[in-house]
């Protein structure tokens, strides 16, 4: 047996990362589904939109997976996870008042 024993749900945040680095899709897939809840929630009330909280939970696990690999050794995910996603629930709701600004017509 050449995988680890180790369930998959069983292994910590940063097991997981390490292993989506080495190639391991799966590993991801549970990242994605370990946060779903807890970060959809999160921006949910952060952004206070449904709509907008799914769509930068997308962008947000995106980024993790782009970004994986600065991830430092030792650091705990959970905490930089949130912050990607604040960093970009702050991103979206600069971008809606600039587009609010930008269409609005004079009074």
């Amino acid at each position: 047996m050449d995988k680890d024993p180790v369930p998959i749900d069983s292994r910590s945040d940063e097991q997981l990362l390490s292993e989506h680095l080495k190639g391991d899709s799966e590993a991801f897939s549970a990242l994605v589904r370990r946060y779903q809840r807890d970060l959809y929630h999160f921006l949910l009330r952060f952004l206070a939109n449904p709509m907008a909280a799914d769509d930068v939970f997308q962008e947000t696990f995106l980024q993790v997976f782009q970004s994986a690999g600065t991830f430092e050794p030792g650091r705990a995910f959970r905490p930089w996870l949130f912050a990607i996603a604040a960093n970009k629930a702050r991103d979206y709701l600069r971008s809606k008042v600039r587009k609010q600004a930008f269409f609005s017509p004079d009074v």
